[in-house]
């Protein structure tokens, strides 16, 4: 899915998707996972991007 663990905790944690399963085992509807990595994808540059874009405009 190219999304890590930690960050789908902390959409869960921020509210942005629903947790589902138990307290000792977590689950998410993978539609709201893959419409929220979409929504992500189409929005802001990746840090990684924003580094290199930075990286960039200093070499003048």
């Amino acid at each position: 899915m190219g999304v890590s663990s930690a960050t789908i905790r902390k959409w869960a944690s921020r509210g942005k998707i629903t947790r589902l399963g138990t307290a000792q085992r977590a689950e998410y509807d993978l539609d709201e996972l893959y419409r929220l990595r979409q929504t992500r994808d189409r929005g802001a540059p990746s840090r990684a991007q924003t580094v290199d874009d930075a990286a960039d405009s200093g070499s003048d």
